[in-house]
């Protein structure tokens, strides 16, 4: 796989803007702001990925949800995607298949297993 960019700080600037406002929304603007984080993992700095996921934590600390309560799931799976310390590998299955393939999932404190960076769940897997 080919090595993405950094993103440019100026972009970087516009989406940790964009994240700030949407943070603790009730609007689809959350919607936008968290597909365009999970678009630009890869681009991302770690010290970027881990401020805007303690800020999320720190949000719901204070004020207990991040909008809706389906805007607060979208936040905790970009909480999640971005702490590194949830970071595991595991095998997942192809649906009714005997087929299985070693990825880099995240862990939630939901106890589920998501795809990097779609935050997509994998149904069946097996802990590495």
């Amino acid at each position: 796989m080919k090595k993405q960019k950094n993103l440019p700080l100026d972009e970087e600037i516009v989406l940790s803007c964009a994240f700030r406002y949407a943070i603790g929304r009730k609007t689809y603007v959350v919607s936008s702001v968290c597909s365009e984080l999970k678009k630009n993992y890869h681009r991302l700095p770690v010290r970027a990925k881990e401020r805007i996921s303690k800020e999320i934590q720190e949000h719901q600390n204070e004020f207990g949800l991040a909008g809706m309560d389906f805007d607060n799931d979208e936040w905790n799976k970009i909480k999640w995607l971005f702490d590194t310390a949830r970071k595991t590998r595991i095998k997942a299955n192809y649906h009714n298949t005997d087929k299985w393939e070693e990825v880099e999932a995240v862990k939630g404190e939901d106890g589920k297993y998501y795809s990097i960076p779609e935050m997509l769940e994998y149904h069946t897997v097996e802990e590495i």
